[in-house]
């Protein structure tokens, strides 16, 4: 018996398009922005949060005008709520996490799959609405693939169509009953024995840049020091360590998703059906150590490899989950 899973496909998109990516991406960040705003304003005039179906039936009245999609209008919805419901479980055991309250000024666009459609020589048709012409892209997908959804994703100054298409495997693809267990680290993010063997995935770039991103904070915090507050020097290194943190933090998120990746499609290939992750919660709280130590502890990304670990264990078959996760006690 075959079993499906989900994996991404990328396709570049042509330069003469960009243009309109740049309008679909402002698009989508205005719905999302809206969204916001309208919960935001209830909660803080009202007291009460809005649920997400009243929040689409008023998006919908408001954005009727955009040539776009409805179900896309409602993916960009589906999107402030899901952050919100991260907060919602955040906040139970943390009394300091915040709501999504950042506008944005782009967001990738997504087209569900109502709205999109393969045809036989491999060309996509991405829907923009009755009234506008749809996106049309040449892919070598066959004919009959399976799509379920398609977010256009602006990197490193080109845009590319991320395609979520379903993947059929046989049976003995699927099967295993391996544990691996996980040891998370700071010099060695991620070290994981399968009953055979011992893997390490080393930490040197995460931490390098982490050491930078300190070092050159700590220079721009300096002389921000010396300044007097909202004058021109002081306004211009503001938005040096603004932009500094901004480069460091999309590196660092760059970094870690190419180790989980690696770690979650060995983990695939092995045939493995349980990730066991040791629990590492509240050790900020009992480390001891000079500063240096505290330091390293405390800007331990951790929790982040555990929500991506997590996050990509999931898209390995949702429905017919190849790997599964839990977490266990750890003593460090």
């Amino acid at each position: 018996m075959s079993k499906h899973i989900v994996r991404t496909y990328k396709v570049p998109v042509p330069v003469e398009f960009y243009s309109l990516c740049n309008e679909l991406n402002q698009t989508a960040a205005r719905i999302y922005n809206k969204t916001l705003s309208l919960v935001q304003k209830l909660k803080r005039k009202k007291g009460f949060w809005l649920s997400e179906g009243s929040a689409q039936k008023f998006i919908l009245r408001w954005a009727s005008g955009t040539s776009i999609h409805t179900h896309s209008k409602q993916a960009f919805v589906q999107q402030y709520f899901q952050a919100l419901n991260s907060y919602f479980s955040a906040s139970k055991t943390n009394p300091n996490a915040k709501p999504p309250y950042k506008t944005k000024k782009f967001i990738p666009f997504i087209w569900k799959d109502t709205a999109v459609k393969l045809l036989p020589d491999g060309r996509l048709k991405l829907s923009l609405g009755k009234d506008r012409d749809p996106l049309v892209v040449q892919t070598t997908l066959p004919s009959g693939t399976k799509i379920r959804q398609v977010k256009l994703v602006y990197k490193m100054g080109k845009y590319y169509l991320h395609l979520a298409i379903e993947v059929k495997i046989g049976e003995s693809e699927t099967k295993g009953t391996k544990v691996v267990s996980v040891d998370l680290g700071i010099l060695r993010p991620i070290t994981y024995f399968d009953g055979e063997k011992v893997v390490s995935y080393h930490g040197g770039a995460l931490n390098s840049l982490i050491r930078y991103r300190n070092k050159e904070l700590a220079k721009i915090q300096s002389a921000m020091s010396k300044c007097k507050r909202d004058s021109r020097r002081y306004k211009k290194l503001s938005r040096a360590k603004a932009k500094l943190l901004l480069r460091i933090k999309n590196q660092l998120n760059d970094v870690l998703h190419k180790i989980t990746s690696h770690f979650i499609g060995t983990c695939f290939r092995s045939g493995v059906k349980t990730i066991v992750i040791g629990d590492v919660t509240n050790i900020r709280e009992s480390v001891q150590g000079n500063d240096n130590a505290m330091q390293k502890v405390l800007q331990w990304c951790f929790r982040r490899i555990t929500n991506l670990i997590t996050y990509k264990a999931k898209i390995h078959g949702v429905n017919h989950p190849p790997l599964k996760w839990r977490a266990c006690k750890s003593h460090g």
